[in-house]
Order: C-alpha cells, then sequence, then structure tokens
C-alpha cells in the first residue's frame, strides 16, 4: 500500500492521492492515522437526498456518490485506507439500553500515543473505535 501523498477535503468531496470520494452530506471532521483516514459527514435528510437524486437526473449530472450500507444518521463515519478504498462505515452501539440511541457523530480523533480512534456524538458521549472493524468498544459521558 502506497503512503499518502495527497489529501484534499472540500465540503462534500474528499481526494485520497489520485481517488476522489463525494458524499451526500458535508463532511463534519477528518482524522489520520499513519495507514487509515477517518471521516465523519453530516448525513442529509431522506427528503434531501432525494432532492439531490432528482438533480442528479433532471440535469443528467455526472456525479458518482458515496453509497452508504445504512443512511441511519447516527452511522455517519467513515474509515478509508490511503488508496481511498472504504474499510468500514461506524457500527451502531450495541451496549445494554443503546439499541434506539441515534445520535449522530460529530467529532473524531486518532490518539497516536494510545494508538486509539475516538468519536463524539451529539449527546456527548465519548466512544473508543476498533480501528479495524468500525465497532464501539466502550463509551463514557463527557458532559
Amino acid at each position: 500500500m502506497k503512503g499518502l501523498e495527497k489529501l484534499n477535503v472540500a465540503e462534500q468531496t474528499i481526494s485520497i492521492n489520485s481517488r476522489k470520494i463525494v458524499f451526500k452530506g458535508r463532511i463534519e471532521a477528518v482524522a489520520i492515522s499513519p495507514d487509515k483516514i477517518f471521516v465523519v459527514v453530516d448525513m442529509p435528510s431522506k427528503d434531501k437526498v432525494e432532492e439531490q437524486n432528482n438533480l442528479i437526473k433532471k440535469y443528467n449530472l455526472n456525479v458518482e456518490y458515496q453509497t452508504y450500507s445504512d443512511s441511519d444518521i447516527s452511522n455517519n463515519a467513515f474509515c478509508y485506507d490511503y488508496e481511498g478504498n472504504l474499510i468500514w462505515q461506524i457500527r451502531p452501539p450495541k451496549f445494554k439500553g443503546f439499541s434506539d440511541h441515534k445520535s449522530p457523530i460529530v467529532g473524531v480523533d486518532f490518539n497516536e500515543k494510545k494508538n486509539e480512534l475516538h468519536v463524539n456524538d451529539f449527546m456527548t458521549f465519548r466512544y473508543r473505535v476498533d480501528m479495524n472493524t468500525g465497532e464501539r468498544l466502550d463509551f463514557i459521558l463527557t458532559k
């Protein structure tokens, strides 16, 4: 795998080396580890997605969007390798009492000293995330 030579982030687009990825929502945060890039996207509502799709069809635009395995707003963090390949989309929390927890991710950071990835959600929960699978391992309430 080649290293990270070029990274550009603008609104809904991230370019990783020579690969361009376009999201349907605005890119809110990016974190970089030695071999991965983590992206948090402000997921649009279903109405907004439908509106965008109608405009693409109406004007015959050549736009290729990143597809999501689930459009749920709380699964809005993604991991890519340095070639721009999607490794994972964050998984919903699997903690007791969290089955209905639908709070969007609003921040991401990589702790280089501990080699740990953390994401924060809108409801002030901070999760430690498995960098290889996107599974939320544990959490704390930060407020």
